[in-house]
């Protein structure tokens, strides 16, 4: 009688902690997806104008015409920002946005270029993250419900990320990854599943298949993953797209 009491007693715990944790979950994708709400930039009519032509350069491309002056900052991350709010709607790709505050960096960036001040050799190029790598100010869910509200403090970014930032990039996005990152897939129970921008039926590979995704959907120039077995080089050949994996050690995983 004492077992199955303590059995009940448990399964009892273990109910009300899944109903926390999905009641944690839906909180956070109506935060998400109220922030993307607010984002008023719409792909339909930026796409009539330049905004279409933006988003097919690479981000070489994109450097020439940012050192040029043919391209401002704002322009680029508009052009990006409304891009990227349709994929995520359409693909569920994005985790996160941070759209607002690129924003300003971006308008930050062309005041400093109009005063002659050069930030670095990606000044004013937009990156999007994948949803591992701390970012001041945003949740590291890594698809675990438990994770989320649980904003990085700026002394605890990711190294890769405050290096980009120091090269004159602007992060804009975070991306969707596969729940603890541990399957060729990109699917958990905050965000739901990244879909393949060239069949939504199928899969964008994984784990850091969100970046995969809206890469090749010209939702992001180019972006940052990671990959021990496969999880930046299954998505970039289930996407069409080029991933890096550099020697083990070269570069900070923290």
């Amino acid at each position: 009688a004492v077992l199955v009491v303590r059995h009940l007693l448990t399964r009892r715990a273990q109910n009300a902690r899944k109903a926390e944790l999905k009641a944690r979950a839906q909180r956070k994708l109506a935060q998400r997806n109220a922030k993307l709400q607010q984002w008023t930039d719409d792909w339909a009519a930026l796409s009539a104008g330049d905004g279409a032509d933006i988003v097919q350069l690479t981000a070489w491309e994109l450097q020439r015409e940012l050192r040029s002056g043919t391209l401002t900052a704002v322009e680029v991350m508009r052009a990006f920002c409304a891009r990227a709010k349709l994929c995520g709607e359409q693909l569920d790709v994005l985790a996160e946005e941070d759209f607002a505050r690129a924003m300003e960096q971006a308008k930050k960036a062309d005041e400093a270029r109009a005063q002659g001040k050069f930030l670095g050799p990606l000044h004013g190029l937009p990156f999007s993250v994948k949803d591992q790598l701390d970012m001041e100010g945003m949740d590291s869910t890594l698809g675990l419900q438990v994770r989320t509200f649980r904003p990085a403090a700026a002394e605890d970014e990711a190294v890769l990320v405050r290096l980009l930032r120091e090269a004159g990039a602007i992060p804009f996005a975070r991306t969707n990854v596969q729940q603890c990152l541990m399957l060729p897939e990109s699917q958990n129970g905050i965000f739901g599943r990244a879909k393949n921008p060239f069949d939504r039926a199928r899969t964008c590979g994984g784990s850091s298949g969100g970046e995969g995704g809206l890469i090749a959907a010209r939702g992001s120039p180019c972006g940052i993953g990671t990959d021990i077995g496969g999880s930046i080089r299954i998505p970039a050949h289930m996407c069409g797209v080029c991933g890096l994996l550099p020697t083990v050690g070269r570069l900070s995983s923290r």
